[in-house]
């Protein structure tokens, strides 16, 4: 389905809160293969920080259904701030509890640098919600910084790092800016 929206969209397409198949074979996460037809296509793939996309979690019945209680308990999109953060933390002691594998900074560079050597600097972004507990090292926007140097460490330009950071999803937001101008006619 993927590849036909690709295809068929008439601007490029953002695939947010991602992770590299090759790296760990989720269902949900993207193949080499299709990354390099969204960069064809001028797309971006953004990288998320969810640890059972990152690296293989075990499946723990016990663990679905606190985890779908907890769920359901802050059920809606009118949370507060405290809420979310109380959510989070839940979520968290939670998956200690059930000695859930947390993903690692080094993980999440994993895929960051996979994408960015199959896709390019300029198809690749990160999309993660960051509301806390993804990532054992990124727990929250503080820890953003750590990534900057790792890529920068990596070899990646101060440019394209910029452009991971946000100058590739403008450029899509810009893209779909004009398409709706030419639209109507503005």
């Amino acid at each position: 389905m993927l590849h036909e929206l690709i295809t068929l969209s008439q601007t490029p397409l953002i695939l947010t809160h991602s992770a590299c198949k090759a790296i760990c074979s989720h269902p949900r996460n993207v193949t080499d293969e299709l990354m390099r037809e969204l960069a064809a296509h001028g797309g971006v793939i953004q990288m998320n920080t969810v640890s059972e996309f990152m690296i293989p979690v075990p499946i723990n019945p016990e663990f679905n259904a606190a985890k779908a209680r907890l769920t359901a308990k802050y059920a809606g999109s009118s949370l507060t701030g405290a809420q979310r953060v109380e959510r989070s933390l839940a979520g968290q002691k939670l998956a200690e509890q059930f000695k859930i594998p947390r993903a690692t900074l080094d993980d999440f560079l994993k895929h960051l640098f996979h994408a960015i050597d199959i896709a390019g600097a300029e198809h690749v972004g990160i999309g993660a919600d960051m509301d806390g507990g993804g990532v054992v090292g990124l727990e929250d926007v503080s820890d953003y910084p750590k990534i900057t140097l790792a890529l920068l460490k990596h070899g990646v330009s101060e440019a394209d790092v910029g452009k991971i950071w946000g100058g590739n999803t403008l450029r899509l937001l810009h893209a779909a800016e004009e398409l709706a101008k030419r639209r109507n006619g503005l």
